[in-house]
């Protein structure tokens, strides 16, 4: 992000965290290893739920 010009200064990664940009929405997530979802660290509804937000959020027109 910072090589296309992003600020990321305050940007955290964290699980369902959202950020957004100038032209551009980030939707942090962790990967739905067998280990994040053996300690809990995602499961998937929280999987499922980011991906529908992400496409309802795509399909809605909204700008950033």
């Amino acid at each position: 992000m910072k090589e296309r010009g992003y600020k990321t200064s305050g940007v955290n990664f964290g699980n369902n965290a959202v950020y957004d940009f100038d032209n551009l929405r980030l939707y942090c997530l962790f990967h739905p290893s067998p280990r994040n979802v053996n300690t809990g660290r995602i499961n998937r509804d929280e999987f499922v739920n980011t991906l529908k937000d992400a496409k309802e959020y795509s399909s809605s027109g909204k700008k950033y």
